[in-house]
């Protein structure tokens, strides 16, 4: 399966999360920015992406690669994640339409 580096996944729902709170305060492109992002993640994981640290090694001429999972595919808990995240996208797109009706 392909794999996508722990270090960016955590970095994207960092700001997804951070663009959704910041929402609350400051405004409606915050909450197109998370709805936007939690959707990638979502189609990331349905993708079937395993999410992994990965670290090369290379003494001489041996070189090591190690990976660690963090999310593997294989046990169901991917699937799981992108629904969570589909929920969250589609609740920061209705905050977002919501907010954009006329008073």
């Amino acid at each position: 399966m392909p794999i996508m580096e722990a270090g960016l996944f955590a970095i994207l729902v960092g700001m997804a999360f951070i663009f959704m709170m910041i929402s609350f305060k400051f405004g409606a492109l915050f909450k197109l920015f998370s709805t936007i992002l939690f959707f990638a993640l979502a189609v990331i994981l349905f993708a079937e992406y395993d999410i992994a640290f990965t670290s090369v090694t290379t003494s001489g001429t041996t070189t090591i690669e190690d990976i660690r999972f963090i999310i593997d595919s294989s046990n169901g808990l991917n699937m799981m994640l992108a629904w969570i995240f589909v929920g969250l996208g589609v609740f920061n797109g209705a905050l977002f339409f919501i907010e954009m009706i006329p008073r």
